[in-house]
């Protein structure tokens, strides 16, 4: 008998602003300059931590190792998206569909200007 997986559903925007201001909050621990003298088990607990907070406004329970993998899928998206941007500032400026939204305009804030 063949069972089939139930899929979470995606992340609402409620998620997804609660995850970039968590991310926001904990930057240091998670990447920053304090991330080398924090260990694996703590930046795991962070990330826990995270995900309880979305956990509490949504049905669906989410791990932290997935709410991880929605931040790592964000940033890879939101970098590639600015790759894709013409540097230059001659011309009308980017197209309609090269806008960017205001949750990857707060990842670029958060990320700082190296991403580029």
């Amino acid at each position: 008998e063949e069972t089939t997986r139930l899929r979470k559903p995606r992340f609402s925007f409620e998620e997804n602003q609660i995850l970039i201001r968590e991310v926001r909050a904990h930057y240091p621990q998670l990447y920053g300059a304090q991330s080398r003298r924090v260990s694996v088990a703590e930046r795991r607990r962070v990330w826990d931590g995270i995900a309880a907070k979305i956990n509490g406004i949504t049905s669906w329970k989410r791990t932290g190792q997935e709410v991880q993998k929605r931040w790592n899928d964000f940033k890879r998206r939101t970098k590639e998206k600015l790759a894709r941007v013409p540097h230059s500032t001659q011309g009308a400026g980017p197209a309609a569909e090269d806008a960017f939204s205001a949750e990857e305009e707060t990842i670029f804030a958060i990320l700082g200007p190296g991403v580029a």
